[in-house]
């Protein structure tokens, strides 16, 4: 078995690391806008292709959500959607 232990000299220093969290904390803000302008470029072309696109989530599910109230009773189906 070979073990190698890293020389201290070699550990990063605190501004090292500064440097590579901030450029992570950077990356991910970077990472999460890229995400969300290319799904709202998606959501436009497929709008203009003819298809709905629901935002309100909640308000599309009310009809689904009184129609299984009736089968599966208020108080089941409304802990359901308060599941956080």
């Amino acid at each position: 078995m070979l073990l190698w232990r890293r020389p201290s000299c070699c550990l990063p220093v605190k501004e090292d690391q500064d440097i590579l969290l901030n450029a992570a904390r950077e990356k991910a803000s970077y990472q999460r806008k890229l995400g969300r302008d290319n799904e709202e470029k998606q959501i436009g072309e497929l709008a203009a292709k003819g298809t709905v696109v629901i935002r309100d989530i909640d308000k599309a599910l009310n009809p689904v959500i009184k129609e299984h109230q009736a089968a599966f009773g208020k108080d089941r189906i409304e802990g359901i959607v308060n599941v956080q």
